[in-house]
Order: C-alpha cells, then structure tokens, then sequence
C-alpha cells in the first residue's frame, strides 16, 4: 500500500531554519590529516576552469530570500525566552605531539596545552589562537612550531605553558602541512609549493632560505642527519639532500608519481627505513640507506572492518611497532620487526576519527578529530587499553528516563546518569564506558547493545553503575523490554528474546526470524527477494511489529514458539522508531510520521501522515501525544485518536542540535548535542517552553553527590580486533 502524505498548512509550521554564518576559521581544513583528497592535479585546467565558472554562475544567480513576503508563521510565545546556547561549529582536531609531560593538541584554531602526567585527567594549562586551523605541531626548545595550512607557519613561545606567546606568523605559497626541525633549520610542506627550508634561529624574524618543489604535493616531511624525507601525496616518497640548506636537491624516491601507488600522506623514520602511511594501499617499508636507490622493502595492505576502509593519514614508529591513526578505524599497531613481512597485531576503536599519532613511552596520543586527545596505554601492543582523555566537544547523542532516573548517551562513549531531582539544575552523578547502539531501561537495570552484544547494567542509586551480565548478539538495531523479557532486534530481522527475571543470569527463550517468516507465510513466498536491512520494532502481548527496508511487518505472538504473519505495509524512507496505543500505530522515518490502524486480521492499514525531518520521538500514551525533535533543533507535538486523526498540537525551535528524546512527569529531556541535557515542559502542549539543563565540561569529569570529583570511568574498551 502507498501513502499519500498530508502536509498541515503552512501557517502552522515553517520548516525554514537560520544558522550562523561560518567565520573562515571555522571552516573544516581541506588537506592534512582527513579523509582521502582529490588533488586538483586530477582535473585538466580547462575542467577546473569550467567547474569554476558554474560556481561563480551559481554563486551570482543565488541570493538572500525576499524580504517582500508575507510571514505566515505564528508567533509561539514561547520561543521569546532567552537561551544561551552556543551554535558553533564543533572544533576538530588534527594533530597531537608531547614533550616532558605536556601533550600540545591542535584543536580547530587553537594551540591547546595540556598537563598529562595523570593521563587519566589531562589538564588544560594554557591555549593560544591562531589565524587557522592547526595542522601539525613539533615542540623544541621551548618552541612550538605550528603547520597552519593556509595561514602559514607560526612560531610560539611555551617557555611557561601557561601563557604560549606568538613570535612570528610566515605565511607560506599554498599553504604550510607540516614540520620538522633541525637546528637551527625548519622544513614544511608546502603542498605544491613543495619544501620549504626556513633559517629559525632568531624565531622573531624566521628567514626563508630556500624552496624545492616536490613532484605532485608535499603533505609531510620528517629529517634524518642531511636527508628530509617527503610525503608527496602520489608523487610518493621523495629523498631531498639538504646538507646545503640553500640549495636542496632532490636526490631519490620510492615511487613515481602512479595513482595505483595510493597517496603517501605521512611518513615515519628509524635507522634506514622509512614508512609510508598510503591512503588505500597501508604501510609502505621503504630503505633509505642509499637515498639514490631507495627500495621498497615491504607493503602491508591492511584490513578493511566492517564500514571502515583503511585510510591511514599518520604513522610514528617506535621499537619494532608501527602505530597509524587510520581516521574511522581508529588506532591500528602494526609488528614491522621484519619490514619485509610486517603484520597486523591489534586495533582500537576511539570515540571520532583519528588524524594524528604521537608516541611517548608506553602511551600513544591521538588527535581524533571530533573526539580531541585520546590517550592510549600501548605497554602491552597487543591489547592497547584508553586510559585517558581530553575530548573538548562532548556531544549529547541520546536520552531515556525510567523511574525517575534519567540516562544520557554520549559522544565520548559514556552513559551518564542525570540527578534531574531539581530540574533547574540537573547534575551527572555517575557514567559507565559504553559505546551504545541501543539502551532500553528497567526498574533497577539498563539493557544496552554495542559493539561486542547486549550488556546487562546495574543502576540502583546510590550504588555505581556496574555490568552484571551479557551476552553476544551482534548488529542490534533496537531493543524493547516488556516485563520480564528483553526483546532485540538485529538488521537481518531475527527478534531474540531473553528472560531477564533475574538480570545477572539472563536466559535466552528463542528467537523469531521475521524476515524467513514473511517470505515463507507472506505475499512473496518461494522468492528471493530481498526486504533490505531492519532498523527498528514495537511488541506488545500479541502483536509484534517490524520495519525492515521499507515495509511494515506484522505478526500474531499469542504463541510465541509459533508466530504467525499477519500482513504488511510500505512506508516512505528509513525507520527510525515505533510506538502503538490499543489500534493505533505510529512510526517515526526519516521523512516523515505515519500513523496506522490495525485490520481485524492485524494488518497494519495507513491512517494518516506528517512530513518532517524527526529522527527520534517520544509517547505521552495518557495525552495520546507523540512529541518528535528534528537535529535542526525543531520540536513538534501531535495528538492521535482513533480514526486516523493526527493532528499537530505544538512547536518550538531550539537554536541547537537535538538527537533524542525522552518524556516523564509532563517534561520532555533532550538529547542537545554540545548543549548536553535541556528540558522541556510540555503541561501545556501548545506552548512548550524551557526550564533547566546541563551541560558536561571539556574533559568531561565526574561528580558524586556530594560534588567530589570521581576517578575517570574510560578505564578499558575490551579486547581489540585481532588481525591474523
């Protein structure tokens, strides 16, 4: 069955939302340390040119709205409070170095000094803003060298970290992507202004002494004795002599400039070899100890995981470990003992993307790019276990509320519980590590899916969060709870239900393979068909109700051993969640809501629709109201009956990103992104107004009732991926 969308008029809602505009320093860099580029060497000039034009085209035939139209919108009363909320641009981080305990973190436009000697709570000490982004730092001599792409190279002064003081700001001929440092000489990359050599000796007056240019981009550069060694992007490793300064020459490289030799982004250096960090081809062992004749020694393709390809944009190199920051696939160590059969020995996931890697005894320092300084412990480098960090934009992904208790889910890889006791000011009590797919909560228990399976939590108050239990289910879409059973859905469309009378020894009941049964009981039996990947369900005593791809299954579970199809129906976009009231059902898509009716037979039959944007919503079932939020911070509230009836009953917009959802106690708790937990009164649903909220700090700290500060709960993430 299709349906046919009905759209409220519009002097009910106006979906047209206002953002900030962009300074130029907050734009994302577009070169070092990011997902695998496109140079413009690819495109002939005569293309680039014609691309160009169409823009400017564009550009010009583009402008503000009319002010001449009517505004139709009606006024809420309720959007003319004050919010103090900050809608800006996460800051993203690209490099990461350390020096006798202080870690200096790249992080949007700042230099960012930390105090890491308990790298369980690295401190921020001190910070200076630059004119761009930061995209590699080297620390000597109470220097801070700074690559600031296309601001140039800047210099700063950390002899008190407290307060870096800038010296000098050079700007460079296409920008500056990294450093290295010799004294009293500093070489960058200049992507294809090539290699630059700067005299920085009086660091208050650096003096360009010489540029080479380098085949294709120079993308990094480290220096060994006389040699400097170059990551040219295709151009691959290029060997330049600089015993003379002034006159550098080129004198070797590894690979010539070949598309199918991937894109040497970064390079590492020990003794005679050098390794190669190759987007879409992995690490490249290179001997360098006749530059002339460089060799390729070894090249070691690593694993692509599950929706993570391989792009390694950093390496460093200490013992007989090479360590990438492989940007999705987080941090991965690889035993290059024998450069000529090097291998893969164990992986780490980290909250964002990591960009940068920097090696300090037995601890690796990440940049990860929206996830700021991740602290590794690599003393045993088969088992790397995070034991700290700084992470500057703790994002609020989502929200759930059971008996008063309030969980909030977040960027960092935290489940935080909420004292919302004094809505006026709500305050984190306790976080567990969890990197949740799905959490549904019980009376004394959180059930939550991640990455290893469904984990079974402790949560009475005033007691820690703690596991109790778990078992493996993998690619868990959405979990419901209802009574003593726990019910899990994963995307093939296998609903498994588990006994959790007693939560520290869940039993597993069985399991129902809805996408089999509708193909065995259903209008496409004998084929092949594929209904595309589940994404989330609604059961209650006798229905259970499943969305996979764009159909609406439903089945008779009087008996559960045997489950009976009842019917189906299609839908517009990706399900996101569902929620059913006597006939009634509602689900929640990315492109809009739709509200069906139960037949007599139990197939659901389309009643009525809303287009939006909502990616998550909540039930006041004693109203007959659902309340959904949009991510452009746009909340909405319709009242269902019977009858097919859904009707728009309130909106407010929010200047921030919402994610989640939850309601209790006529309050709606949002998920905010950056803004963290805000709360919504919702008593009286045409005018939704805000009463509190909470935000978490930059490196995210713990408080217990009392206020004390409690330990970090990042403690470990569990064994990592092995690679055989």
């Amino acid at each position: 069955m299709e349906i046919a969308w009905t759209t409220p008029p519009s002097s009910q809602y106006n979906h047209d939302v206002s953002y900030r505009s962009f300074k130029p320093t907050d734009r994302e860099p577009s070169l070092r340390r990011r997902w695998f580029p496109v140079p413009s060497a690819i495109l002939p000039f005569g293309t680039r040119l014609y691309l160009l034009l169409l823009l400017l085209i564009a550009a010009c035939s583009s402008g503000p709205p009319s002010s001449t139209e009517e505004d139709t919108t009606e006024t809420n009363p309720s959007q003319e409070i004050a919010l103090e909320f900050d809608w800006a641009p996460l800051p993203l981080s690209y490099s990461v170095t350390e020096l006798q305990g202080y870690a200096y973190l790249g992080l949007g436009d700042e230099l960012v000094i930390l105090d890491v000697g308990d790298p369980a709570e690295p401190t921020e000490i001190g910070s200076i803003t630059l004119a761009a982004p930061v995209r590699d730092i080297l620390v000597s001599d109470k220097l801070a060298f700074v690559a600031g792409g296309p601001s140039g190279l800047h210099i700063v002064d950390v002899t008190s970290p407290d307060k870096p003081r800038l010296l000098s700001n050079i700007p460079t001929e296409d920008g500056c992507e990294a450093v290295a440092y010799s004294s009293p000489y500093l070489y960058t990359a200049a992507r294809t202004a090539g290699l630059l050599v700067f005299d920085v000796s009086m660091p208050q007056r650096p003096r360009q002494l010489s540029s080479l240019p380098i085949l294709e981009e120079a993308m990094d550069v480290k220096t060994k004795d006389s040699l400097a060694l170059v990551a040219a992007s295709f151009g691959g490793l290029r060997l330049v002599d600089v015993s003379d300064p002034k006159e550098p020459r080129e004198i070797g490289f590894a690979t010539r400039g070949s598309y199918d030799q991937g894109y040497a982004w970064s390079v590492a250096v020990q003794n005679d070899l050098a390794y190669v960090a190759n987007v879409e081809i992995g690490l490249r062992s290179v001997d360098i100890s006749n530059p002339s004749e460089a060799k390729t020694e070894g090249l070691y393709g690593l694993a692509t995981y599950v929706d993570r390809p391989y792009a390694p944009v950093s390496v460093a190199v200490e013992g007989r470990y090479a360590y990438l920051a492989d940007q999705a696939a987080g941090l991965r160590i690889v035993d290059v003992s024998d450069p000529e059969e090097m291998e893969e020995i164990s992986q780490i996931d980290i909250p964002g993307w990591a960009m940068d890697v920097e090696i300090a005894g037995n601890r690796a320092f990440v940049a990860s790019k929206s996830g700021g300084l991740r602290i590794i412990d690599i003393s045993e480098p088969i088992r790397p276990v995070e034991i700290g960090f700084y992470d500057p934009s703790v994002v609020a992904k989502d929200v759930h509320i059971a008996d008063g208790r309030c969980f909030l889910v977040d960027s960092n890889r935290l489940i935080r519980t909420v004292d919302i006791s004094d809505l006026r000011q709500p305050r984190q009590v306790d976080g567990h590590p969890s990197n949740a797919s799905a959490i549904v909560a019980g009376k004394e228990h959180l059930y939550v899916a991640d990455s290893d399976g469904i984990k079974i939590i402790r949560t009475p108050s005033p007691q820690r969060m703690a596991e109790v239990a778990s078992f493996s289910f993998p690619s868990v879409k959405s979990l419901s709870l209802e009574g003593n059973f726990l019910h899990a859905l994963n995307d093939a469309g296998v609903v498994l239900r588990v006994d959790v009378t007693r939560p520290e020894e869940p039993q597993i009941q069985g399991e129902i393979d809805t996408v089999s049964l509708s193909k065995d009981q259903g209008i496409m039996s004998g084929t092949s068909f594929s209904l595309g990947e589940a994404e989330t369900h609604y059961m209650d005593d006798s229905r259970l109700y499943v969305a996979v791809g764009n159909r609406l299954l439903t089945f008779d579970i009087n008996d559960w051993k045997k489950p009976v199809f009842t019917g189906e129906a299609t839908f517009h976009g990706r399900a996101w969640s569902m929620w059913s009231k006597e006939t009634n059902l509602l689900l929640l898509t990315d492109t809009g809501l739709f509200l069906f009716e139960a037949s007599e037979s139990g197939a659901p039959i389309p009643a009525a629709s809303s287009r939006t944007r909502a990616i998550a919503g909540t039930v006041h079932s004693e109203r007959n109201e659902l309340w959904i939020v949009e991510i452009t911070g746009r909340v909405r509230g319709f009242h269902f009956d019977n009858g097919g009836i859904l009707e728009e009953i309130g909106l407010i917009d929010l200047p921030c990103r919402i994610t989640g959802v939850s309601y209790w106690q006529e309050k709606l708790f949002l998920a905010a992104g950056e803004n963290g937990l805000q709360v919504l009164d919702i008593s009286d649903p045409t005018s939704p107004r805000l009463t509190g909220g909470w935000t978490s700090t930059r490196n995210s700290r713990l408080r217990d009732a009392d206020g004390n500060e409690m330990a970090s709960p990042h403690f470990s993430r569990g064994f990592p991926k092995q690679v055989k």
